[in-house]
């Protein structure tokens, strides 16, 4: 069993990658037990879907894995981040590193039984952003503690890690980011539980559809070229049902 999983969506960072297989994969082996490192490219064509693919890891190693760590490729821990902030096992959603705009994003770690109780990331945030926000927005929505240690760039950011936003690309759907930043930003909290419920098991672990085109395994990690399925339901349709009994929330 994988006592710690973690997950790292990519696609075309090629520097990045290299950087974290030579330098930060070898200090992970290191100082975290029974780790496996499992990188998840997205190779079609679509918007990059950084929840979907997080979502694609987990499914592969579903009943391989105790906890699942979700991991951006420009972030480089240090030795001591990695022995002060990846141990443990916090009863709840642990976030590592996180942006200051209030969400669960950068690196994060919980129980993979967690992960699969607020149905993981919407599958259907294509391009950039939200997709950490809607992640907090289900697992407020569980009542689990969060607890966050660092904050990107601010504080003690630069002891415990180092950063690389060179080439960093950040295509977004303009018309739709807008759509889900207001709803998951401003209206989340002003929804009844019923038109919660709907958006979360509307998109998310309980409906992912993907290809695995080619596993590369190496002693230290695994890396899965995948493709994602698409489907697209708007927001007015999603809040305008009244009830999704399969998957209830509690």
């Amino acid at each position: 069993m994988i006592k710690n999983l973690i997950v790292i969506p990519y696609r075309d960072r090629k520097n990045h990658l290299n950087h974290f297989i030579k330098s930060i994969l070898p200090l992970l082996n290191k100082e975290l037990p029974s780790v496996r490192v499992a990188i998840i490219e997205q190779q079609d064509n679509k918007l990059f879907n950084r929840g979907a693919l997080i979502n694609i890891g987990y499914k592969i190693y579903k009943d391989k894995a105790e906890s699942i760590i979700t991991h951006d490729i420009d972030l480089y821990p240090t030795n001591e981040c990695i022995r002060n902030y990846y141990f443990g096992d916090f009863d709840g959603v642990h976030g590592i590193c996180c942006s200051p705009c209030n969400t669960l994003g950068g690196i994060v770690k919980m129980k993979m039984s967690d992960f699969e109780l607020i149905n993981g990331f919407p599958n259907n945030f294509w391009g950039w952003g939200v997709e950490d926000k809607a992640f907090q927005n289900r697992v407020e929505s569980k009542n689990l503690e969060i607890k966050k240690s660092i904050l990107r760039n601010r504080g003690d950011f630069a002891k415990y890690f180092h950063s690389d936003e060179r080439n960093h690309s950040r295509k977004k759907d303009t018309w739709r980011y807008n759509k889900r930043h207001r709803l998951h930003y401003e209206k989340w909290n002003k929804l009844s539980t019923i038109k919660k419920k709907n958006l979360i098991y509307s998109s998310g672990l309980n409906n992912l559809g993907y290809t695995i085109s080619t596993q590369l395994t190496d002693d230290n990690y695994d890396h899965f070229l995948v493709s994602i399925d698409k489907t697209q339901e708007s927001f007015k349709s999603l809040l305008a049902r009244k009830v999704i009994e399969l998957n209830p929330l509690s």
